[in-house]
């Protein structure tokens, strides 16, 4: 099947979509506990994102991608559907160019975080071209 980029709406059935998405999540950078759904449900509707994107393969979802201002994109896939990766970034980065560099604050290019354990998608992103380009740790 051909993977499809659905915008992410604010709707119902979107938030209760993510929510599945989110809870059958390996690796997680920005959260250590699962929200509640009313947390997740506010999160959505507040739509941070720059753009935001349900991935669809033949009628299921399979992952969420997400670009933010900073020109950082964020791409999580159901285990087993790491394959997908590089599908969903050839369509995002080909319907959206990075936004121009501002010094200190972000580079002209997309740069992707990767929580350090997950194996998986790190050879998947090296697969694709991506290099590292830092090592980053989180303050206690």
């Amino acid at each position: 099947m051909t993977l499809e980029l659905i915008r992410v709406r604010r709707t119902e059935e979107h938030v209760a979509a993510l929510y599945e998405l989110l809870k059958a999540r390996v690796h997680s950078i920005s959260h250590r506990d699962l929200p509640d759904y009313a947390a997740h449900r506010a999160f959505v509707l507040k739509h941070p994102y720059r753009v935001w994107y349900l991935l669809r393969d033949g009628g299921r979802l399979v992952g969420t991608l997400y670009i933010l201002s900073s020109n950082f994109i964020g791409i999580s896939t159901l285990p087993g559907e790491e394959g997908q990766v590089a599908a969903a970034l050839d369509q995002a980065t080909a319907r959206h160019r990075p936004l121009p560099a501002i010094p200190s604050v972000r580079a002209g290019h997309y740069g992707i975080n990767v929580a350090p354990g997950n194996a998986v998608l790190i050879a998947e992103l090296e697969k694709y071209g991506a290099r590292l380009a830092q090592v980053t740790y989180a303050l206690p």
